[in-house]
């Protein structure tokens, strides 16, 4: 059974999108016209609770899953170097974590994930890693 660990893991741009569209819904009702404020407003708080997320990360007993809107990639275990926390993290990403994995050409990839709601999970999965991989870094 497949659990999570992270979600929204894609670039989305919903809240620049919306952000953009409250604050010139803000100023057109500044400068007195209401009815575009508000559908400025309502638009930008629409988009933010409807834009679809980027993807989520979850494992099972012998690999983690890289799940997107397109496709899902499936990551050994055993190919896991490195979890660690970022060196400098800025404002809302103090639980940010980097997975470091190998792919097939042997290159060393990174996934950021933020396990905030899935902090059990994300226990269980370091365990997990360092059962098949007992040389990982944590």
């Amino acid at each position: 059974m497949r659990k999570k660990i992270s979600t929204d893991t894609g670039k989305n741009r919903k809240y620049i999108f919306s952000t953009v569209s409250i604050i010139m819904g803000l100023q057109i009702l500044l400068f007195g016209n209401y009815f575009f404020g508000v559908v400025f407003l309502v638009i930008g708080v629409l988009l933010f609770k409807y834009s679809k997320s980027g993807g989520y990360i979850c494992f099972d007993q012998n690999f983690m899953f890289v799940v997107s809107k397109t496709h899902e990639k499936r990551i050994s275990l055993k190919k896991i170097t490195k979890i660690t926390k970022p060196m400098i993290q800025v404002g809302n990403s103090r639980n940010n974590w980097d997975i470091y994995y190998r792919n097939n050409q042997d290159e060393i990839l990174k996934e950021r994930i933020s396990p905030s709601f899935y902090k059990s999970n994300f226990k269980e999965f370091k365990n997990l890693v360092k059962v098949h991989n007992p040389s990982v870094k944590s």
